[in-house]
């Protein structure tokens, strides 16, 4: 993803061959806070031109955007902001939604060498407790046994 700063009436040469244009910028109330924010752009790659009006909805603690298709879908742009004094706008360009889905995903898995040794340790104790526990309740077998609590049979 690559970002750009576009100042208004002046025509900038993207890192994508495409000259982009920031024609205005427009504010529309929303309620609660919000307000919708439409920014006016061209494009062009030296022969087809297309006008585009990104949006971002702005709130007191920022905004929300979704990105665009532009140029019959070959890329798409997304607002990222838009300066106090509308004097300039920031872009986010970014590759075609087909694009996209088509980039690998990178998984890292791991794998801890000791966890077998671990797991083997909770196995034993909990075999260990168990014998234990079943010889404390069920009286030794076997000759004179003493009663743990000394009492005579």
């Amino acid at each position: 993803h690559d970002e750009m700063i576009l100042r208004r009436g002046r025509t900038v040469m993207g890192i994508n061959d495409y000259a982009y244009r920031y024609e205005g910028v427009s504010f529309e109330p929303q309620g609660g806070g919000k307000t919708l924010v439409t920014a006016q752009i061209e494009l062009t790659d030296g022969e087809a031109v297309d006008t585009v009006e990104p949006t971002i909805l702005a709130t007191d603690t920022g905004g929300t955007s979704r990105p665009i298709d532009v140029m019959d879908g070959k890329f798409r742009i997304r607002l990222t902001g838009v300066s106090a004094d509308e004097r300039d706008i920031r872009l986010e360009i970014l590759p075609s939604l087909a694009e996209e889905m088509a980039m690998p995903v990178t998984a890292s898995i791991s794998t801890k060498p000791g966890i077998s040794l671990l797991w083997l340790a909770c196995v034993l104790v909990t075999i260990g407790g168990l014998v234990a526990a079943r010889q404390t309740v069920s009286p030794a077998k076997g000759g004179d046994a003493e009663d743990p609590l000394g009492k005579k049979s």
